[in-house]
């Protein structure tokens, strides 16, 4: 059954359900044609198709228009359908029959609506054309509705769809429905409402209840007007003119005149009865009046020659004739074109013309005396209802246009238009319409209704020979493709005026309705009238029914639908047209245009700036919290400053500004009244510089006034001291304190007020100063290696005349050397450098010293390094200088109590002297001292050791970058030592030939065979490079190949299936092809990626998996880097969906209501506005939705940045924490049904359950409560929580866990690695304060904070899994850690521990623990765990590595002493002078790729390496280096699992 039937059974079943029960048994007429006919029910209902005589003519035959090669049907109109109006009818057909005619089309026809989607074949205006001389924009033709279940083939074209039923039943009197008809009833007395009880004074009432009738714009002020101004009647487009509308007040009156007689005549029926009698009555002399007065008049005129209708057929009702309209009949009955006329006069009783108001040339009211078709359309309630007798009695006697093939002009150019195209020609739009419909051409439609066609181009009359022809390519001979109307009206004239095909299609057409009616009045057989009724109903004309429900009488009636002179009352021919000038006739007002966009453009340009204006705000609000957060640290420093100076008031806190590109550091500023100095240290007490106030007689100081916050302090030859304090009190205080020490010291003190532009703009900042040594140490390098021809030749002239002229002072010297100027090593060198003793080393001065460490040998250096503690010059150091020696050696260190104790210093001054053989002595001579430092054992060392590596670095010294060049240096470099032992680039390795010694050797060994090289060809290297990067990554790539193939996949489907597949609400005719596939694959692919994010988010599932088998296939440790990689596909899915959007809302704003409305039905814009840009966006839900879910995702990416992650975390976690409400708008985005039914809840079901099952395992157990049972603050702000563990708490090492803390809120979690071990009591974690929530944990449980209160609880999630975790699985692993970074790896170290401890099984045959710290001093916790390792590890499982990398990473030559002291120390301690542990300490920064590189030396049976990192992102991007630079080398993988924080 059609979706046409069941809407209509449903309607039946409800009207049967609401309306009253009838006490008759006779069947009435269905309102909607539904069962008419018992054995076809869907035939001439309403929605049914049209029929067709012939063929479709589609061009494609389905449902392209027909007759592409034919002229533009608004050529056609110009050149064969113009002329002057104001011709009357040679057959004495008047207006009523012309108008009457309208109403009965409307009765059985309406194919005027358009069609949804909407589909346009607009018509280009000619210049010659009346439209042509007011716009050039082509008229506005929409093709009409049509069955959307064909079109699709020639076996099944396009048919259009009637709206109304094909019988005569009265639906526009009625309506077509029950419903419609009750919202006319009052309910009472059978009537229908009006606003007068008297008949011939009523008037329907005004539509209030919004009945869908036709109000379409009103062309005469190009206005749209509320549809509740309408007379509510039941013909949706009864209010097109004023003269059809007076014909449905007539209908109407007459309804209620039956209904008050048979309520008279029979008092005892109920409403429903006498409406039911009266209904049944109208309509039989509707069927009566239209076949037996209208239709014969119409035919023949005043003809009485011409051949009549033939009467009811004595068989009556035949079931097999199908009473539905055809295409034909429609054509046809467009002849009523040329004889409406385009004025009607206004006539009182008598035939006196009556005045009513019009507008004339200018638009200027005038009154006239006529009513005018072109400014009455669509709005006559109010002429009608004034002058309504006077408008019947001008249509009886007002004779209609001549029947030719010439149109009134009013129809031609100002007939009406939607409201982009207010005026248009209606010939030319039944034209276009016809071709819409596939019409056949004229000689097609003749043949089919056995006519003989026409053979030459004279049988269409003078016009079609003159003016159709040349239209036609070439002036085809025969007029074979000329259109069925235009070539149907310049037929030759027959004895009737109406062509003999149009005659012959309109008499078949209503006789099938008769006869196919099985409602027919005249059918004995439905039981609906008596003999007696029956003879009544044929006995009723129209005169009767005007004369019953108006003030026509007598004359007035003689005559309905033709005209002729009676008494004084003569008919009249239509008002001239000939000039407006005459007062007969209103003046047309012209043609206007319309931008639906109008109204939209500034929300549209607005909302979208704003839109993407929410990122650079977002951006700029996270600016401000963080600088927000940065004045707030700086406030509590400012306190903090304050109370230290209270504390402290010879030291000032303050921000030393180094330059535009350095930029401010924190230092403490002191005076030191003893040795005349201005000391700078950084906030760990390390001196950065010193001025020396010693030698000058006067120095700058400038400040920026008494509030202002910056100073300055210059002296000669140094560079100044700029100095920013928290506030101008603090700036004054050091100010007035500064002052107190330099006059104290008989300086004089130049002062200065300056801007701070002023003071830094003509400062001699660190900055500058800095170009100025660059070129310095260049210089020298290159001078001391000017035997290699190397030249200084490339430095300009006078920037080598500045540099030789340059003096270094002791900071400069130091910061040159990378020590603190303090140091006693650089004291004495700087002395023994600064040979003329002014205070500063010359260009001179520092050549001379530089060419011996540069090319010096371990002799001369040695020596050097003798002289530089040979303070006194006594060729001799004692033990105390020899002690002096080691600390200054030391130095570099924070503080070097912290390195080792008094007793480690003296135990390797003893080891020392006793390798000089003078253990017995108390003095070393240089003869000595050359034996320990420059021995054949560290000669080698020593002659590499240089100055520094900071101020002698050459261009281009660095290493090499190729990976070629690298790896054969490294290769090189193994092949020349003669004991390959593990080595790592920043020191040689101890020969440790004492076999005695309880620290293990380091099995790694240099292998005697070379690995095999890359491909050298570049197209191989980059193929080999690949393969690695494959073999290393190779589940990675699969899944985010495979994640990606499916969304791109997603995406082409969606996208081709709106695109290209079949129409869906007509989205690609509204934006295009294009648009719609973007804005459909991105929002698919925006639900994909949108509940993935869930499943990556969900870390117990996760942690579960990955402890299965399914972690061989699935790289579950991935999940938050794959998680941010969806996240970027998703925006990119945004971005699309954002900008597809923009395009389809402008379009959208561009359409007519209709349009609207066709395309979304769920938001209905009424017919009198319009739906602006602010209205989808702001006032329907899916637009609201949309950008408000836009918003809160451009906010929730911005701070997700890894920058706003740790700056301000707390913002972060809360834009985040908006998930939910992402989910919740995009749900509400689709659930508006704007396009279709949601499918976001399809997609998001499955994960969302899992997501809520993963989040209420995490509820079940992140609410309780956990007591902390030690809190310990460590250096380095690092804090020891030690808590309960939950009984059920079962973990690995190397997992992490998610805690609050209560005092803080309990609600912001945050992951922090364990430091405990499965195995212990207890959990612990270590936790750096580097945010404000990890600061503000550190203070929650400081015990200075506390008091004496209980440690505040924690709220504990977790364990989670992650790639650390499997370090067991491994052959080989690599456990590097750097800085705090190094936590995961102290739970793994523990657990080996323990397992060695107990015997228990471990299966990875080794482990590399790299440590890279600043200080061991800084974590001294690990190195207890790292000590209990040692201790325990007796299958020597773990050997580990400390990188200090408070030491200079190249060989300067005060690291190559220090080097040299800890290696002797071990000999001895066999520990680490600096550490204190068994494991190898080394200075600087390690090599990762000689370490990584040694592995497969010592290790040749491993393929695959794990190498696990946990650090700041620099280390562990290093390591990832190494990794993929080994990698590129044939038979190893490294596999890099690694953690930043």
């Amino acid at each position: 059954m059609s979706p046409v039937l069941w809407s209509v059974t449903f309607t039946v079943i409800f009207t049967t359900v609401v309306t009253p029960q009838q006490t008759t048994k006779t069947e009435l007429p269905p309102q909607d044609g539904f069962y008419n006919n018992l054995y076809q029910p869907e035939w001439g209902i309403a929605g049914s198709r049209l029929v067709r005589k012939g063929r479709a003519d589609y061009s494609d035959g389905a449902y392209q228009m027909a007759g592409p090669d034919r002229p533009n049907p608004m050529d056609i109109s110009q050149h064969v359908h113009s002329g002057q109006g104001g011709t009357q009818s040679d057959f004495g057909r008047n207006a009523m029959l012309v108008f009457y005619t309208q109403l009965v089309l409307d009765e059985i026809l309406s194919t005027g609506q358009p069609g949804c989607p909407p589909e346009y074949e607009n018509m280009a205006v000619p210049a010659d054309h009346p439209l042509g001389n007011m716009t050039q924009r082509p008229v506005v033709y929409q093709r009409s509705a049509y069955d959307q279940r064909t079109g699709y083939s020639p076996n099944t074209p396009r048919q259009q769809t009637n709206g109304v039923t094909s019988y005569l039943d009265g639906g526009v009197i009625y309506g077509t429905s029950r419903m419609w008809t009750n919202h006319l009833r009052t309910f009472k007395d059978g009537a229908l409402m009006a606003d007068s009880a008297v008949v011939k004074t009523g008037f329907p009432y005004t539509n209030t209840k919004s009945l869908p009738l036709q109000n379409a714009p009103v062309p005469r002020d190009h206005s749209l007007k509320p549809v509740s101004r309408l007379f509510a009647i039941g013909n949706t487009k009864g209010h097109e003119s004023p003269f059809l509308l007076a014909l449905q007040v007539v209908w109407h009156r007459y309804h209620n005149a039956l209904a008050s007689t048979i309520k008279g005549t029979t008092p005892g029926l109920t409403d429903q009865q006498v409406f039911d009698q009266a209904r049944k009555r109208v309509i039989a002399t509707f069927q009566w009046v239209t076949f037996n007065e209208w239709l014969p008049a119409f035919l023949n005129g005043n003809n009485s020659q011409a051949s009549n209708i033939p009467a009811y057929p004595i068989t009556g009702y035949d079931p097999e004739v199908r009473p539905d309209v055809s295409h034909e009949f429609r054509t046809a009955t467009n002849f009523r074109y040329s004889m409406m006329p385009a004025a009607v006069w206004t006539l009182g009783a008598g035939g006196v013309a009556r005045r009513t108001p019009g507008r004339g040339p200018q638009n200027e009211a005038r009154n006239v005396t006529s009513v005018r078709l072109c400014n009455q359309f669509w709005d006559s309630n109010g002429v009608v209802k004034s002058n309504l007798d006077d408008i019947l009695r001008g249509m009886l006697l007002t004779l209609s246009e001549k029947e030719d093939e010439i149109v009134a002009p009013d129809l031609r150019s100002s007939y009406y238009g939607p409201f982009e195209y207010s005026r248009q020609d209606v010939v030319a739009m039944e034209i276009q319409r016809d071709r819409d419909h596939g019409v056949g051409d004229l000689n097609s439609v003749l043949q089919e209704y056995n006519e003989q066609p026409v053979t030459s181009w004279a049988g269409l009359g003078p016009r079609a020979r003159d003016n159709l022809r040349p239209l036609y390519p070439n002036g085809t001979s025969l007029p074979d493709d000329v259109d069925l109307f235009t070539g149907a009206m310049t037929l030759q004239k027959t004895q009737h005026g109406i062509p003999d095909i149009f005659r012959k299609i309109i008499v078949q057409q209503f006789l099938k309705i008769r006869q196919g009616d099985r409602f027919w009045f005249e059918n004995e057989k439905n039981g609906l009238f008596s003999e007696a009724e029956l003879a009544q109903i044929k006995n009723t004309t129209f005169s009767d029914v005007l004369q019953q429900t108006t003030g026509l009488s007598g004359d007035d009636l003689t005559f309905t639908f033709t005209c002729a002179d009676r008494g004084s009352l003569r008919c009249r021919a239509p008002p001239s047209l000939s000039s407006d000038a005459v007062p007969t006739v209103d003046v047309c007002t012209p043609l206007q245009t319309y931008d639906y966009f109008s109204g939209s453009e500034v929300s549209f340009a607005l909302s979208f700036l704003a839109l993407f204006l929410v990122v650079p705000a977002s951006i700029g609000v996270l600016v401000l919290l963080a600088r927000r957060r940065q004045r707030h640290r700086h406030s509590k420093s400012a306190v903090k400053s304050r109370s230290y100076k209270q504390r402290n008031p010879n030291k000032h806190k303050a921000r030393e500004w180094q330059g535009s590109q350095s930029g401010e550091r924190n230092v403490t500023v002191e005076f030191d009244g003893k040795r005349k100095k201005v000391l700078v240290r950084d906030g760990r007490g390390k001196e950065l510089r010193f001025i020396d106030l010693r030698k000058q007689g006067n120095v700058r100081l400038k400040t920026t006034g008494q509030s202002g916050t910056l100073m300055s302090l210059g002296v000669e030859g140094e560079v100044d001291l700029i100095l920013r304090f928290e506030d101008g009190a603090c700036c004054q205080d050091f100010v007035t304190a500064l002052r107190s020490f330099i006059e104290g010291l008989g300086v004089t003190i130049q002062p200065q007020i300056l801007t701070e532009a002023e003071m830094k703009g003509g400062s001699i900042n660190r900055d500058e100063r800095q170009t100025v040594l660059d070129h310095f140490f260049r210089l020298a390098c290159l001078q001391a290696m000017a035997e290699d021809g190397d030249k200084a030749s490339d430095l300009d002239p006078a920037r080598v005349d500045e540099v030789v002229h340059v003096r270094l002072t002791r900071t400069e010297f130091a910061e040159a050397l990378g020590m603190q100027p303090s140091s006693i090593f650089v004291r004495n060198i700087f002395l023994l450098a600064d040979s003329d003793g002014d205070g500063f080393v010359s260009f001179h001065e520092f050549l001379r010293l530089f060419a011996v460490f540069l090319k010096g040998s371990a002799e001369e250096k040695a020596r050097l390094m003798f002289n530089v503690y040979d303070v006194r010059r006594r060729g001799v150091l004692t033990r105390d200088d020899f002690t002096k020696m080691i600390k200054s050696l030391l130095e570099m260190s924070e503080n070097a109590n912290d390195l080792r104790d008094a007793s480690a210093v003296t135990r390797v001054v003893d080891v020392m002297f006793r390798e000089a053989g003078i253990q017995n002595k108390d003095a070393m001579t240089y003869e000595d001292f050359r034996k320990v430092f420059a021995s054949k054992e560290y000669a080698s060392t020593l002659q590499a050791a240089t100055l520094s590596d900071q101020g002698a670095a050459t261009k281009g010294a660095g290493k090499p970058r190729d990976i070629g060049q690298r790896k054969s240096r490294i290769i090189n470099s193994y092949r020349k030592r003669q004991r390959p032992t593990v080595e790592m680039r920043t020191q040689p390795t101890s020969d440790d030939a004492d076999t005695r010694r309880r620290k293990r050797q380091s099995r790694i060994r240099v292998s005697v065979h070379q690995p095999e090289a890359v491909p050298r060809a570049t197209q191989r290297r980059y193929l080999y490079t690949f393969t690695k990067l494959v073999e290393v990554y190779y589940l990675q790539i699969f899944w985010v190949a495979l994640y990606t193939l499916v969304t791109c996949g997603i995406f082409i489907e969606r996208a081709y299936f709106y695109a290209a597949g079949r129409e869906h609400a007509g989205l690609r005719r509204l934006s295009g092809a294009w648009t719609t596939a973007m804005i459909r694959g991105s929002a698919s692919v925006i639900m994909f990626t949108y509940v993935s994010l869930l499943l990556t988010m969900c870390r117990n599932l996760i942690t579960r998996m990955r402890e299965t088998f399914l972690h061989r296939f699935v790289p579950f440790d991935s999940a938050v880097a794959f998680h941010k990689y969806i996240a970027v596909l998703a925006m990119l899915a945004t971005i699309i969906h954002i900008v597809g959007h923009g395009t389809n809302l402008y379009c959208m704003c561009t359409q007519t209501t209709t349009n609207v409305n066709c395309f979304f039905r769920e938001y209905f814009t009424p017919s009198t506005g319009f739906a602006y840009f602010h209205y989808w966006a702001f006032q329907t839900i899916t637009g609201l939705a949309g950008v408000l879910v836009t918003v809160v995702i451009f906010i929730m990416y911005v701070f997700a940045h890894q920058w706003a992650r740790r700056q301000v975390f707390t913002a972060f976690w809360f834009t985040h924490s908006l998930y939910p409400l992402v989910y919740f708008l995009t749900f509400l985005h689709g659930v508006g049904r704007l396009v279709q039914d949601p499918l976001f809840p399809w997609y998001l079901l499955g994960p969302l359950v899992i997501f809520v099952l993963d989040r209420l395992m995490s509820v079940s157990r992140n609410r309780i409560e956990i007591p902390v049972l030690l809190a310990e603050l460590l250096p380095s702000d690092v804090i020891k929580l030690v808590f309960k563990r939950p009984s059920n708490f079962d973990y690995k090492s190397g997992q992490w866990v998610r805690i609050a803390c209560l005092k803080l809120g309990g609600q912001e979690y945050h992951p922090f690695t364990l430091t405990s071990s499965p195995h212990e009591r207890h959990l612990s974690l270590h936790i750096r304060a580097v945010g404000p929530w990890t600061s503000n944990l550190r203070q929650a449980y400081d015990s200075d904070v506390l008091g004496g209160d209980p440690y505040p609880k924690l709220f504990l999630d977790g364990p989670f899994g992650e790639g650390h975790q499997d370090w067991y699985s491994c052959d080989v692993a690599v456990l590097v850690g750097g800085g705090i970074g190094v936590t995961p790896f102290a739970s793994i170290l523990k657990d080996i521990a323990f397992k060695s401890r107990t015997g228990a099984l471990i299966t990875c045959q080794k482990v590399y623990f790299i440590w890279v710290t600043r200080t061991q001093k800084s974590f001294e916790w690990l190195t207890d765990v790292i000590r209990e390792v040692e201790d325990t590890d007796t299958r020597q499982v773990v050997d580990t590595h400390i990188f200090i990398t408070q030491f200079k990473q190249k060989y300067d030559l005060r690291t190559t002493m220090l080097y040299i002291c800890e290696r002797h120390f071990q000999k001895v301690d066999e520990r680490s002078l600096i550490t204190g542990l068994k494991a190898t300490t080394h200075f600087g920064r390690p090599d990762f790729v000689e370490f990584l590189f040694s592995l497969q030396l010592e290790h040749p049976k491993v393929k695959r390496f794990g190498v696990f990192s946990c650090g700041p992102g620099p280390m562990t991007s290093s390591v990832q280096t190494a990794c993929t630079a080994l990698n590129r080398t044939e038979g190893y993988t490294y596999t890099h699992h690694y953690e930043n924080f």
